[in-house]
C-alpha cells in the first residue's frame, strides 16, 4: 500500500493514543474522511485500536469509532 499525504498526516498524530476527534483536530480532515483514512490503516496494519484502559481491540465497532484510541504499530512507524 502506497502511503498518501493524508494518511502519513494520519499518521504523524498517533505516536501517542489519540481518539478521532483528536486526529481531525490534527489533520483537519473531516470526520468521514479521517474515518476512513483510520479504518484504512488498521486494515492494513499500520495502527492499533485500544480500549479506554489501554488495552488493545482488535475488532472495533465502526459504529463506535469515537470511543476507541488509535496509535502506530511498527508497520506505522516504519513508515513514517
Amino acid at each position: 500500500m502506497d502511503i498518501l499525504a493524508s494518511e502519513k498526516a494520519v499518521l504523524g498524530c498517533l505516536i501517542h493514543p489519540e481518539r478521532l476527534d483528536t486526529v481531525m483536530q490534527e489533520t483537519g480532515l473531516t470526520r468521514p474522511v479521517a474515518a476512513d483514512i483510520l479504518r484504512q490503516l488498521h486494515h492494513h496494519g499500520f495502527i492499533k485500536c485500544l480500549d479506554a484502559k489501554g488495552k488493545p481491540v482488535l475488532n472495533y465497532d465502526a459504529d463506535r469509532l469515537a470511543s476507541v484510541r488509535f496509535t502506530l504499530s511498527a508497520k506505522g512507524f516504519d513508515a513514517l
